[in-house]
């Protein structure tokens, strides 16, 4: 690990202490070249810290105390970014095709209401129907058990007919109620 000083004696000093010790991209020529043109070299031929921090930032374009390239470090985040936004819409269109699977089933409990419903109101109405035809039945057999198709075929109309009028009565509305528990 390098060793940092406030300020090296000479630009060798600074290259071989500072540049050399952490890697960084820049030949010896070109950062002296640099350090001319950046005046970063003292009146006494010495070159500070700050100078050295500032030109691997802005010249180098590496982050000082990582190494790191900077154009690397933000197109990483910028990756990493995106990357998460994608994760986020898959999630999203995972949930949406969940969503549109949902609509497909009933739940559970509205499923037995509505079963309960109809099996509730389908019970109700056949037997007013088969009360409603009963006397009708015995009239028309007279006792005789040889209309037995007769009186079968008003038993089946009192049917079709509780079906017709469930079918004509559009929804079903039944509020069931909670059986008491005997202790």
């Amino acid at each position: 690990m390098a060793e940092f000083q406030q300020s090296y004696p000479t630009r060798a000093a600074a290259f071989e202490k500072f540049v050399e010790a952490q890697n960084l991209p820049v030949k010896r020529a070109k950062f002296y070249e640099d350090c001319k043109r950046l005046k970063m070299v003292q009146p006494d031929k010495s070159v500070r810290l700050s100078d050295l921090l500032a030109y691997v930032q802005k010249e180098l374009q590496v982050a000082p105390a990582t190494g790191q390239s900077i154009s690397d470090k933000a197109h990483a985040e910028e990756m990493a970014k995106l990357e998460r936004r994608e994760k986020e819409l898959k999630i999203k269109k995972l949930e949406r095709e969940e969503r549109k699977d949902d609509r497909n089933w009933i739940e559970r409990d509205a499923a037995y209401a509505r079963e309960g419903a109809l099996v509730t109101r389908l019970m109700g109405e056949i037997r007013f129907q088969v009360g409603r035809v009963v006397p009708a039945a015995i009239a028309a057999c007279h006792g005789d058990g040889t209309r037995k198709p007769e009186v079968f075929r008003l038993f089946e109309e009192a049917v079709f007919a509780s079906f017709r009028a469930i079918y004509e009565g559009g929804e079903l509305d039944v509020t069931f109620e909670d059986e008491d528990e005997e202790e």
